[in-house]
């Protein structure tokens, strides 16, 4: 009987372990160094699967990837385009795009620079992270937040856009149908080597709501101010500004700018109080003073003088 219940023991246990760990066991890690590895490593993976770089990329069509929630880590390496041999999907030129409610694409440790248009895009309600991601000299700008979800976890800015600067577009495409409307999170660090239009609302008829949003952890913070969204340093200082556009409405925290410390009034220095007087020669002896002086001196005489009557005696 001892036995059989160790034996049901262990079986449950066993069961829990492998309930447990199914997740963990069911990730997939593969290392790709080609743009053809890099598209069946994408094709055959599956929700919470790793991709990891080995070399730089150079890709000859945009990269995109619903119904499926994936990782891409870059160990440093680039992913470009090659300009002599590129073919864009329709309108879409972007090097990467996420696209689709419930598809999310976590981007770590990489350089996305050289794109026709845009590094990168998330499209109508997918999810995009950005962590540890530099983007440079891209076509149409950094980011676009095309009706989807980005997070910022770090991401360094360069030059994007042509003339003028544009780094994170938020916006609504005309291909966009339903209800989703782009969402910014910032979730850590955003910097960039470009003041100008390093959050670019769109002005098209589309774009009608956007969304911000802060994590109890971020460093830098994203909040409304009047018809503009601003950036905010570790300190509350505003650090970047967006462009303004009436015709959308931002919904978030407002920004609230941090009073100014008071100075403290200079202390005035205490007035000396002027020295007492020395009165130890001057005070008059009162008429008691004197009395008693001559009740002591009385005294001594009497004690004086019957010593000096017993010698006598």
């Amino acid at each position: 009987m001892k036995t059989f219940r160790k034996i049901i023991l262990l079986s449950i246990t066993i069961a829990f372990c492998l309930v447990l760990t199914s997740g963990v066991c069911n990730a997939a890690t593969r290392t790709v160094g080609t743009e053809q590895d890099l598209r069946e490593a994408i094709n055959d993976s599956v929700s919470g699967d790793v991709i990891e770089l080995s070399n730089d990329i150079a890709l000859t069509s945009p990269i995109e990837i619903t119904g499926k929630s994936i990782t891409i880590i870059g160990n440093g390496h680039t992913i470009t385009r090659i300009d002599t041999n590129w073919t864009p999907n329709g309108s879409n030129g972007s090097l990467i795009t996420v696209g689709g409610d419930g598809a999310k694409l976590t981007l770590v440790n990489m350089t996305l620079t050289g794109a026709q248009k845009y590094g990168a895009q998330s499209y109508n309600g997918a999810h995009l992270v950005l962590d540890s991601v530099n983007i440079s000299g891209n076509g149409f700008g950094g980011v676009l937040v095309n009706a989807g979800t980005l997070e910022i976890k770090n991401v360094v800015l360069g030059k994007n856009g042509n003339p003028s600067n544009n780094g994170i577009e938020i916006a609504k495409g005309s291909g966009v149908t339903g209800d989703n409307m782009p969402i910014l999170i910032m979730n850590g660090r955003l910097s960039s080597s470009e003041k100008e239009n390093v959050i670019y609302l769109a002005e098209n008829d589309n774009l009608i709501t956007f969304e911000v949003r802060n994590t109890n952890s971020t460093t830098n913070k994203v909040f409304v101010k009047g018809k503009k969204v601003v950036i905010t340093d570790e300190n509350n200082n505003v650090i970047f500004e967006s462009n303004e556009n009436d015709k959308v409405t931002v919904t978030g925290s407002e920004y609230v700018e941090t009073p100014a410390p008071v100075e403290p009034k200079p202390e005035t220095p205490p007035t000396e109080d002027p020295k007492p007087e020395d009165k130890s020669d001057t005070t008059p002896k009162t008429g008691v003073e004197n009395h008693l002086c001559l009740a002591f001196s009385l005294l001594l005489t009497a004690i004086f003088g019957v010593i000096f009557l017993r010698k006598i005696d």
